[in-house]
């Protein structure tokens, strides 16, 4: 899934949540009181909420994501969770030309990288797993016209290692040079192919390319060579985000002319690349998915839910009691107006911990959910939530004071108990949604996680029950 919406259908959201147009929605119902009847404002957070974890039917779409990720991390709530790059290389002007009678000296892949998860975050470098990953030829070539997900591969030779490299991540860290002290530079995952007999054999085959077509047109150059892999040898105990798109990741060949001369022929990452990203939760409290789409309630996995992108997770959130909040007990109904209704969601408190080493979603949107555990849509753009009193997508903010996350859903609560909205419920997607068809969403192919407290309503509990509730501030014609 491409979690998108287009503006066209932020308009419709944003007159449909909140109505202004036809009916002012902080005066819905009043037309109806007397005169001189008074208004009188309350309060509650008594309203059920049931919280569940949802494996999403669709993945992610992924193709020329900002970065794409590598890595093997075993997490003990969101199982081993694996993520490998498949890249396309392409031609590119400035190069040296490759003649016949050439000789090789190397042949360097060097890749720039940003993002970090896992032990990579911490700032005490000796605290940090060495990572090593390999480098294998594609088999399969990208095609035209198809749509890679994060549950997407192309099919790699393992049995060709093209390179291999170990390194410690330093994702934040520079470093500068004797000459130039005052740049800094970030540091590169390097990769010497020339080392490996199928690397060497490959970058003798550019060799023997020289002043034909394969280094002159794209078309003939993919016919060559598909393509890279790169994948995460065994576990690493972190994922790094890698930057396709920087001019610092290059597939540099290094050779002599005949005459001696030294010179260079560079490839970048062409804009097709993508990164695939799969879970093993066997033996922890998710191991029950076993279909996308299925709902496992938050009684089943230890009165908490999950998040994270990457790997499909999302939060549903249902409110069971809504319709009937106008009803009274004699069975009249009440003409009321939402002042304010916020979700509250904490975090669960021994999750906390976990975060510095495993952030939180740096963004998580609010969407409408179907009856089915899906993401409602329309026209095929997912149905946003709209943040009050603008265009944007409503998303959690994370207070730090309560350990919880705030959303503001007053328009939401509203249409809901006016019969404007169906009560399917609410996704919590840990991702931001885009404007573009052909953009993937920034966040979506990440794999920051949260673990959210799911603690049932009980009319005896304590105030200081951690559970998700739906505070509602409202007025009533008395």
């Amino acid at each position: 899934m491409n979690w998108r919406i287009n503006k066209a259908t932020a308009a419709f959201f944003l007159s449909s949540l909140l109505f202004a147009s036809c009916e002012d929605p902080t005066g819905v119902g009043l037309e109806l009181q007397e005169p001189g009847s008074q208004i009188g404002t309350k309060f509650t957070d008594t309203t059920a909420v049931l919280a569940s974890t949802v494996l999403l039917k669709d993945s992610i779409f992924t193709l020329g994501a900002t970065n794409t990720l590598v890595g093997q991390l075993n997490d003990e709530k969101f199982g081993k969770i694996t993520a490998r790059t498949f890249a396309e290389l392409t031609l590119v002007g400035g190069n040296d030309t490759i003649t016949k009678g050439s000789t090789l000296d190397s042949l360097v892949l060097a890749i720039d990288y940003a993002y970090a998860y896992g032990d990579a975050i911490s700032k005490e470098i000796n605290k940090r797993s060495a990572v090593t990953w390999n480098v294998y030829p594609l088999t399969q070539g990208f095609i035209d016209q198809t749509t890679y997900f994060t549950t997407s591969g192309l099919s790699y030779n393992a049995n060709s290692l093209l390179a291999t490299s170990t390194f410690v991540p330093r994702p934040t860290e520079t470093y500068t040079l004797p000459a130039d002290t005052s740049t800094k530079i970030p540091y590169l995952a390097t990769f010497r192919l020339d080392q490996q007999s199928a690397g060497r054999a490959l970058a003798t085959s550019i060799l023997d390319q020289a002043e034909t077509s394969t280094l002159k047109v794209q078309k003939d150059f993919l016919n060559f060579f598909k393509g890279l892999a790169i994948v995460p040898a065994g576990a690493t105990n972190n994922i790094i985000g890698i930057n396709p798109s920087s001019t610092r990741t290059a597939f540099t060949l290094y050779f002599k002319d005949k005459d001696g001369k030294a010179k260079k022929y560079a490839f970048r990452f062409s804009d097709r690349y993508f990164n695939q990203i799969t879970a093993d939760r066997s033996g922890t409290a998710l191991a029950a998915f076993t279909n996308y789409a299925q709902l496992i309630p938050s009684g089943q996995t230890g009165n908490a839910t999950f998040l994270q992108a990457g790997t499909g997770l999302v939060t549903k959130l249902t409110l069971p009691n809504l319709e009937n909040f106008r009803k009274t007990i004699d069975g009249k109904t009440l003409e009321l107006v939402v002042n304010k209704a916020e979700l509250v969601i904490p975090v669960l408190a021994s999750a906390l911990p976990d975060t510095i080493n495993t952030p939180l979603p740096s963004i998580i949107t609010v969407l409408e959910a179907t009856s089915n555990n899906l993401i409602a849509k329309t026209q095929g753009f997912p149905n946003v939530l709209l943040a009050e009193g603008g265009s944007s997508p409503a998303t959690l903010t994370y207070d730090k004071a309560q350990k919880a996350y705030v959303v503001n859903v007053t328009s939401y609560v509203q249409s809901v108990l006016y019969n404007k909205r169906k009560n399917n419920g609410l996704i919590l997607l840990p991702s931001n949604v885009t404007t573009s068809v052909s953009t993937p969403s920034n966040n979506g192919q990440q794999v920051n996680r949260a673990v959210l407290e799911a603690q049932p309503y009980s009319p005896s509990e304590s105030n200081t029950n951690r559970r998700p509730r739906l505070r509602i501030y409202y007025s009533t014609v008395q």
